[in-house]
């Protein structure tokens, strides 16, 4: 079920996502291409929240991301097997305006069931 925190809250592809894996930083081209091929890739991707935390200047979202498999990803043809990723995103505020958005997790985790690892 898409939750409402999913349905309202969209990362923003001009902010950096770190993948915990390879402690990378996916920015620019990079990532416009994930916001451009995700949605056909995982069709019925989504988030379930787990945690929703703030503090002054910051608000920390700890969520599963869920989907299934349905076209190709980067060189990865469709398997249509399913993947759950437990993620967490932080959103840093100055005032009213968010400044910076960071989302951790593990590709791993998302690659692993896709593949038929386990």
């Amino acid at each position: 079920m898409l939750s409402r925190w999913s349905a309202r809250v969209r990362p923003s592809p001009t902010r950096a996502t770190r993948s915990s894996a390879r402690a990378r930083c996916v920015t620019g081209r990079r990532r416009w291409r994930y916001y451009r091929e995700s949605p056909a890739a995982f069709p019925d991707q989504r988030n379930e929240l787990i945690s929703l935390r703030h503090a002054d200047d910051a608000v920390n979202v700890e969520f599963g991301l869920l989907g299934t498999h349905k076209g190709r990803i980067g060189r990865l043809e469709a398997t249509g097997r399913e993947f759950k990723c437990r993620m967490t995103a932080f959103f840093i505020f100055e005032g009213a305006g968010l400044v910076c958005e960071r989302v951790y997790f593990d590709s791993a985790t998302i690659l692993r069931p896709l593949t038929g690892g386990s």
